[in-house]
């Protein structure tokens, strides 16, 4: 393992609301504290992938990629893509993140199954499927998930989102899989996914709001904190809000209104999940970057700490064939500010 998985982002992601509305628009932010100075990667399909950690038993899993697609990679944390892709969206508006959820006991590998370890995990899914119904299917059967077990590096969950507005969460709390659909419908899922506690905590501080919300004096304040049960619920609070976007320019600015609410800021933040057991050992996580993903488009948009100003990569403007070569670019390159057109 080359880094990233020991150094697992914090992070929120979440749905933008799909109801009344064509845009399938989501969001993730990338909490560390350290900064390995991440690239976005178009990384071209066919390419034939073989991974670097082998189970101590059964086999591992091969595969050559059916599709392209933009990744964020960190040199510091193993590039180009491989080994170390901790966020991406294929061309099939198909996303993959992995955030942080300590404590995680990932199982042994399989006997019986091809092994994916868990640092490949979000490469495979974006390289082998379109849909979420997909990558459901084969968990149940065409491939194992392993890792390094509890006390081990493996201290994170997932989640899938595709182009329907379906979502699908993985985690291991107790060496087993637990995996959730997500449709973003305010009943088995609110499309929101942070860190500790594990995802059927989360669901249930969910409810339990509607259900403040059905009594007659309700008071339900906006939680400001910084912990991951406080910015799940500050998301759903906040996006909920949001009305039907009339426009592509409105779905991503109501993307960005949200983002803005839990963007951790520079500097030692109180409240935030950072500790003796999380992917920071205690230095202080702040949002590194935040993507709004078009998955109807099949386009990232993106801004950086350093860097407010949103970048645009659009999956359709490259050359995704085999014989192509993956292309980079800094994340917090560009202009920052633009001037004004008086």
């Amino acid at each position: 393992m080359l880094g990233l998985f020991a150094n697992v982002p914090a992070c929120s992601d979440f749905y933008m609301p799909i109801n009344g509305t064509s845009y399938r628009m989501s969001v993730r932010t990338m909490d560390l504290g350290l900064d390995g100075g991440w690239n976005a990667t178009v990384v071209p399909r066919g390419q034939f992938r073989k991974q670097s950690i082998i189970p101590s038993v059964g086999l591992a899993a091969a595969w050559t990629s059916k599709y392209g697609y933009i990744g964020f990679t960190s040199p510091q944390y193993g590039f180009p893509a491989d080994n170390a892709v901790g966020e991406a969206m294929n061309e099939k508006g198909l996303s993959c993140g992995a955030l942080a959820l300590t404590p995680s006991a990932t199982p042994p590998p399989s006997t019986k199954l091809p092994n994916l370890h868990t640092d490949y995990f979000c490469q495979y899914v974006v390289e082998m499927f379109a849909t979420v119904d997909e990558v459901k299917t084969a968990l149940s059967g065409e491939f194992a998930v392993w890792g390094h077990g509890m006390g081990g590096k493996d201290y994170v969950h997932w989640v899938v989102r595709d182009a329907e507005g379906m979502s699908l969460v993985l985690e291991f709390p107790d060496g087993t899989p637990h995996v959730h659909l997500d449709p973003n419908d305010g009943v088995s899922g609110f499309g929101i996914m942070t860190n500790e506690p594990a995802f059927e905590y989360h669901l249930a501080n969910g409810r339990h709001l509607a259900w403040k919300r059905t009594l007659v004096r309700q008071a339900v304040a906006v939680p400001g904190g910084w912990y991951p049960e406080e910015r799940f619920m500050r998301v759903l609070m906040v996006k909920e809000a949001q009305a039907p976007p009339t426009s592509l320019q409105v779905a991503v600015a109501q993307a960005v209104g949200v983002l803005n609410t839990i963007t951790v800021p520079m500097g030692p933040v109180p409240g935030t999940d950072s500790g003796p057991h999380s992917a920071e050992m205690g230095l202080s996580d702040h949002s590194l970057f935040g993507v709004v993903r078009d998955h109807a488009d099949k386009t990232m948009y993106w801004r950086s700490a350093l860097n407010p100003s949103l970048t645009r990569l659009r999956l359709l403007d490259f050359n995704l064939s085999a014989d192509a070569a993956p292309r980079s670019v800094r994340v917090s390159s560009g202009p920052w500010f633009a001037e004004a057109q008086l």
